[in-house]
């Protein structure tokens, strides 16, 4: 899907652009995230800056999304603020379930403010990552 769009939908909307005396710029979310980027669970923050950015440098409509009907990566928050996370965590107890896994990839960060738990980078977990 990728291919055909390159190869035949945007050249088409290049030159449809450029009788309007406007540019196309294609963004996709999905090239060229960094493994750094992934380890340390920044792809969903990278996606969001990228379309602030669109928003800012457009003239026109300046984000179309392509959805399709694939389930994909879903990403845990790289954030959760300290009352939501501690909620999190009784509800699970409480359901006697092991928080084990949780309490390994979440740790308190109160070098934000306000405090709450950050996501630890994969490797730091998985060291062959």
């Amino acid at each position: 899907e990728r291919n055909i769009l390159m190869e035949d939908a945007y050249p088409r909307l290049k030159d449809f652009s450029r009788t309007l005396g406007l540019e196309f710029q294609v963004v996709d979310m999905r090239w060229g995230v960094r493994e750094e980027a992934q380890d340390d669970h920044m792809t969903s923050s990278l996606c969001v800056k990228e379309i602030t950015k669109c928003v800012r440098s457009s003239a026109g409509p300046s984000f179309v999304a392509l959805l399709g009907q694939k389930y994909g990566y879903r990403p845990f928050p790289a954030q959760i603020p300290s009352e939501e996370f501690q909620v999190i965590r009784q509800m699970l107890i409480d359901n006697q379930t092991d928080v084990t896994i949780l309490d390994t990839w979440y740790r308190e960060d109160c070098n934000q403010f306000p405090c709450g738990y950050r996501l630890q980078a994969i490797s730091s977990i998985l060291p062959n990552y």
